[in-house]
């Protein structure tokens, strides 16, 4: 059984784990994505093909995380439906995204630019979130929080990645930050997940 200093020491422990590989995760996909778009030529479907990439490394080391929260998802075959929900859901939220900037068209100002970059990045949170919910509802009660988490996460952390990819470029660190933001975010309701479900 366990005591409540090993339950403490157990929650920090997936906390730091569930940051660490959310931000490595981030910035391993979106670099690989880089990378595609970079050498390919395939016009929308390199887009298409890179987006499945990063979120499926993504979807990958969340699992990796997720399947020391929660026993029933330590199969294989959990881990493949979270992977390809993931990539499923993000590719939709990219998509919607892109066509919402789309029709608001490029002559904005940095301050609209943002606002419209938040709100693109939350949908693909929504997206995510809401398809990766699909499978987490039948872990835990509290699994509905998780969708929240993720528009506020994507939101918060592709704000910042686009902010200082205009003002400097950027690199694998970069897409970390941004990772380690969602990370963050979400992690308030993975907590949720962790009360009803690790330590009961």
């Amino acid at each position: 059984m366990n005591t409540p200093s090993q339950k403490i020491s157990g929650a920090w422990q997936f906390g730091l784990v569930w940051m660490v590989l959310n931000a490595a995760g981030w910035g391993v996909g979106f670099g690989l994505e880089l990378l595609i778009l970079h050498n390919a030529s395939l016009g929308t479907l390199s887009n298409l093909l890179a987006s499945l990439v990063a979120a499926g490394i993504i979807g990958l080391v969340q699992w990796l995380a997720l399947r020391w929260l929660l026993e029933p998802m330590r199969s294989g075959s959990q881990g493949i439906a979270w992977v390809i929900l993931t990539m499923f859901g993000y590719t939709a939220g990219f998509l919607a995204a892109g066509l919402v900037t789309g029709l608001l068209g490029e002559n904005l100002t940095p301050e609209e630019a943002a606002k419209i970059t938040f709100v693109a990045w939350g949908l693909v949170g929504l997206f995510t979130g809401s398809l990766q919910w699909m499978e987490l509802q039948f872990f835990s009660r509290g699994a509905v929080w998780w969708i929240g988490a993720n528009v506020l996460g994507y939101a918060l952390g592709g704000t910042i990645m686009s902010v200082i990819r205009v003002a400097q470029g950027a690199g694998p660190e970069v897409y970390a930050l941004a990772g380690l933001v969602v990370g963050t975010v979400t992690l308030v309701a993975i907590s949720r997940l962790r009360r009803r479900v690790l330590f009961k």
